[in-house]
């Protein structure tokens, strides 16, 4: 069905319900005000830590702060997910296949934010100033 415009349509909006796959003004944008307000306080801490300068700074440590949030909202689906069903561990159980999809998330949100992370250390190396230092790309 995804194939047809009726369902390119249909599943256009899909990573709303999570908001883990969402494009970033798509992601902030559809945020309940108390995960807002989290959000808010996550990146002004974030700004804080790194000091950006430069309007691509600021930028790049908004995205983090982003995949910081989409982290955090991870882990309260896993442990939703988990409380859910913790007694039923059959093969069939749709709790074990989420999961595994979520933690696939994670893999890919923790790879995007050691990315990040290198491309703000470039950032801050080009105007001399080595007060971070960049994370391994291996996991």
């Amino acid at each position: 069905m995804a194939n047809t415009p009726e369902g390119k349509e249909h599943s256009r909006l899909n990573a709303l319900k999570h908001g883990l796959r969402a494009t970033d003004d798509i992601f902030i944008a559809s945020l309940p005000q108390q995960d807002k307000t989290i959000f808010d306080d996550i990146r002004d801490s974030v700004h804080e830590e790194n000091h950006p300068q430069s309007e691509q700074e600021k930028q790049l440590v908004d995205r983090i702060a982003i995949q910081i949030f989409r982290q955090f909202r991870l882990y309260k689906l896993e442990n939703l997910a988990t409380i859910a069903k913790v007694d039923d561990q059959s093969p069939d159980n749709p709790v074990l296949y989420h999961l595994d999809r979520l933690s696939r998330y994670d893999a890919r949100i923790a790879k995007q934010l050691r990315q990040l992370h290198n491309q703000l250390c470039m950032l801050y190396m080009q105007r001399d100033d080595f007060s971070i230092k960049f994370i391994s790309n291996k996991d």
